[in-house]
Formats: structure tokens, C-alpha cells, sequence
């Protein structure tokens, strides 16, 4: 307010609402994923041509043994109440990505709601390979995960004496008990440039289950 050059006492809600507006801010839903900024362009386009060059043109159907991520499907008593709540609008610039403060609450759940959480893998070919539930997404579970289940995974997948999968950034997923438990697997994870979900399959079939159940 001291810099608009406003006294407290005299500033209303449409007054100070003006003022945000004209300086590029507005009152909108809080973002649960980053926009591209240029320097994303940038390492997609180098990605894309380190694919060209170095992949064959059947290495995503052929070489790769499968994406993998975790998801949670949710079930809202409310939707409508989680939809106004203060949490779920933040005042931030349209052009805002993952910035402090303008992000969503992790739980998708929210009030009065329940959350099932799974890992999930999928190749080419087959589709589904694996679907386990979880409770809580860490480097100690998912080191354990792929313990668990990871040669099976890529014996499932076929894909000749490949072990190359991809998944996203999750910090539990790529602790340093996950890589540990990655290298004694003797796969290699191939990593997909950030905020590319475009690039992730898996996205496209989480997303097709989300609008089923909400059938």
C-alpha cells in the first residue's frame, strides 16, 4: 500500500484489486505444474536432437522397456468446497510457473476427500506391467520397489537385453537410495527434460483413467 501511495484506512478491496490487476497480478488457481520457460525450450530442443542423432527410430517401441510413475486418483465428497477454498487461489502473474508461494497443496484429496496412490509401469506392446498401491512416495519405498519388482518389470517388458526405462523428477524417486538401488538393478534410467509431460505416455493413461472414473 506504501508504495501505491494509498493510507490503509482508505484502501477498499476493488481499490487494491485494481492495483494488482494493473501491475500484472491476479487472483488465480494456485498450479500444480510449471509453465515452460525459455530455458525449458531450450534443453527440449537439445533433447530432441540428441534423439535424432543418437536413438534408432524404433527405440521407443523397440529399445525402451517401459515409463514408469506414481499417481493418485481421488475421490471428493466436495469438490465444489476444495474449488473455493483459500488454498486452491493464490495471487500470482499469468505467466507464472512453479514459483514460492504459487503452487497448489500437494494432497489432491483436499477437504472430506479420499486418496489412492499407485506406482505404475507401462511398455510398449503390453500396456499395464505393474500397478502397486502405496502410502507415501520416499526414497526408502521406492529403493524397496525397485528391489522388489524392477527384473521382473523388464522381463515382462521383452525388450531383448535392454534395461532402459524413463520417469520423471520426483525427488524420492531420484534419491540417492533410488539411484543406489537403480545401479545394483544394472538400469539405466533415461531422463526426459523437465516439464515435458508431452513426452511421457504414462501422463496420457493416467489422465484416461481419471476421466473413467469420473464417469
Amino acid at each position: 500500500m506504501e508504495h501505491a501511495g494509498i493510507d490503509n484506512s482508505e484502501a477498499s478491496v476493488k481499490t487494491v484489486t485494481r492495483f494488482l490487476n494493473e501491475k500484472g497480478y491476479y487472483y488465480l488457481q494456485a498450479r500444480k505444474k510449471g509453465l515452460l520457460k525459455r530455458d525449458d525450450l531450450k534443453t527440449r530442443l537439445s533433447f530432441a536432437k540428441w534423439c535424432k542423432k543418437d536413438l534408432p527410430e524404433n527405440f521407443w517401441t523397440e529399445h525402451l522397456s517401459f515409463f514408469l510413475d506414481g499417481t493418485g486418483f481421488a475421490h471428493k465428497s466436495n469438490p465444489c468446497e476444495q474449488a473455493h477454498a483459500t488454498k486452491g487461489r493464490t495471487w500470482r502473474k499469468i505467466s507464472e510457473g512453479l514459483a514460492l508461494d504459487c503452487t497448489s497443496k500437494g494432497q489432491k484429496e483436499g477437504t472430506g476427500g479420499k486418496m489412492l496412490k499407485f506406482v505404475v509401469a507401462i511398455t510398449y506392446g503390453k500396456g499395464v506391467i505393474i500397478c502397486e498401491p502405496y502410502e507415501k512416495m520416499t526414497g526408502a519405498y521406492f529403493s524397496n520397489f525397485i528391489d522388489r519388482n524392477v527384473n521382473t518389470m523388464f522381463q515382462t517388458a521383452d525388450k531383448g537385453n535392454s534395461r532402459i526405462w524413463v520417469q520423471d523428477g520426483d525427488p524420492s524417486q531420484n534419491s540417492a537410495l533410488a539411484k543406489s538401488a537403480m545401479s545394483w538393478a544394472n538400469s539405466t534410467l533415461l531422463k526426459l527434460p523437465p516439464r515435458s509431460p508431452d513426452l511421457h505416455p504414462i501422463e496420457n493413461l493416467f489422465h484416461i483413467a481419471s476421466n473413467k472414473l469420473k464417469e
